[in-house]
């Protein structure tokens, strides 16, 4: 798991969250390697730790199927999926 001696600023935190985007369209292109893939889940979770402690999170809901998070209000009542394009049930805030 990944550690920092000191708490990444907003700046910073922002900064990573562009990588994991750009990594998580790397995975959807099918460019990572599987070991690669574990990481950057790491890395995702590492960072939601940080950003979960910096700031309240708005209500949300995950994806069943790809595991992405929408914020959107629409997606939120519809339990929608933009990444998929599908309406999923089972659904989770």
């Amino acid at each position: 798991m990944i550690s920092m001696s000191r708490e990444p600023s907003e700046v910073e935190i922002r900064k990573m969250t562009g990588v994991v985007f750009v990594l998580r369209e790397a995975e959807r292109l099918h460019a990572l390697k599987p070991e690669q893939v574990v990481e950057l889940r790491q890395f995702e979770e590492w960072l939601q730790c940080w950003n979960r402690a910096a700031k309240p999170q708005p209500p949300s809901v995950v994806c069943p199927r790809c595991g992405r998070k929408s914020f959107h209000p629409r997606d939120i009542a519809e339990l929608y999926c933009g990444f998929c394009h599908e309406w999923h049930p089972g659904m989770k805030p």
